[in-house]
């Protein structure tokens, strides 16, 4: 259960980071964890002591592989709090591009549009570059006939 922590009492800021990281970069995660970590433990806003430093692989996505960071600072108002962030992401950011290849991009999927070659990039409607080829075209409700 979630406790509700009025401002007023609040002891510390969460800084949750999630950082996409291509396949092809699979070999650097350790390197990238151990150093994000190192940082994040040396740097003088963030506390050890009594909140954990959490980096490491979350999730083998789809399209990219995600590491997660999670930390807290002791700076408490806001105003001063968001430039540590902000820094603190930079200092993530630049340990991670010191490692890695390139971004990991997302891939986009429109949903209801089937755009493989096989249906002639005309939204599964069967009569694209390959309509020829058959006489049966895949549908998301089985096979159909062409018309």
């Amino acid at each position: 259960m979630l406790e509700c922590v009025p401002v007023k009492r609040q002891t510390a800021r969460i800084i949750v980071a999630h950082i996409r990281v291509r396949y092809d970069d699979a070999q650097h995660i350790p390197a990238m964890t151990t150093g994000i970590e190192a940082y994040l433990r040396n740097h003088v806003k963030i506390i050890t002591h009594s909140k954990p430093v959490r980096v490491h692989l979350r999730e083998i996505r789809d399209d990219h592989l995600s590491i997660r960071v999670e930390t807290h600072s002791h700076v408490i108002n806001k105003d001063e709090f968001l430039p540590i962030q902000q820094e603190i992401l930079l200092g993530i950011f630049n340990i991670v591009k010191l490692h890695s290849s390139g971004p990991a991009w997302p891939v986009l999927n429109t949903v209801g549009e089937d755009m493989r070659p096989w249906h002639g990039g005309d939204g599964g409607r069967g009569r694209g570059m390959y309509a020829d080829l058959g006489t049966q075209d895949y549908d998301y409700n089985g096979l159909r006939e062409r018309p």
